[in-house]
């Protein structure tokens, strides 16, 4: 398990195998796509669920869709 904590005090956790290298730089990337997607949108509510077609299309272009 890794956790991304952003000045924000937003968490991001992202589970994976223990042998997964990669981790912190996936949880930077969608830090960065939710910055961009969600945060810019003045119509989104914080402590809400995301809901942001650009979002979910950048996330599933970048994790998958947990197939």
């Amino acid at each position: 398990m890794t956790i991304l904590l952003t000045a924000t005090a937003t968490k991001f956790v992202l589970l994976t195998s223990l042998s997964e290298t990669t981790a912190d730089a996936v949880l930077q990337k969608v830090y960065e796509i939710y910055s961009d997607a969600v945060m810019k949108n003045p119509f989104h509510t914080p402590e809400m669920p995301i809901r942001s077609e650009g979002f979910d299309t950048r996330i599933t272009a970048l994790i998958g869709n947990g197939s």
